[in-house]
């Protein structure tokens, strides 16, 4: 929908345990990644959700098996917060919806993601997220 979405994120134990939180819509988002589950707090509606953890793709070892998965392409370059970043191309489906992505990686550190899904209300909102 055209939405920039701004971001902060942390992580920690090398992304076993990770955490954002995020203004998208007019809502406070945060995503908790732990124990090997998705948490998703609305914190407008006070709501929380679980669900499955998505795969995490390894930037520094890309299979041939996620490549196809996946359908990764590199896209060329692009400079986020002074890095030099790879940019790649993918499709992720989950729950019925397929999103977009491009995504700016710094040394296998996702730096930018820009998302397109097909506007419906689902697990991944379309938008933009930059590492600054």
């Amino acid at each position: 929908m055209g939405q920039k979405i701004e971001s902060k994120g942390y992580f920690d134990d090398y992304g076993n345990l990770q955490s954002s939180k995020a203004n998208t819509f007019g809502m406070e988002i945060s995503t908790i990644l732990r124990d090997g589950k998705t948490y998703v707090v609305n914190h407008s509606a006070k709501q929380v959700q679980q669900m499955p953890v998505q795969e995490t793709i390894n930037y520094l070892d890309l299979s041939d098996e996620i490549i196809s998965k996946y359908k990764i392409q590199e896209a060329g370059k692009e400079t986020v917060s002074g890095k030099e970043c790879v940019k790649y191309t993918l499709e992720v489906s989950q729950m019925g919806q397929t999103a977009q992505l491009t995504v700016c990686v710094w040394q296998g550190f996702p730096m930018k993601t820009v998302t397109r899904a097909d506007g419906r209300q689902g697990w991944i909102p379309s938008g933009e997220i930059e590492i600054i």
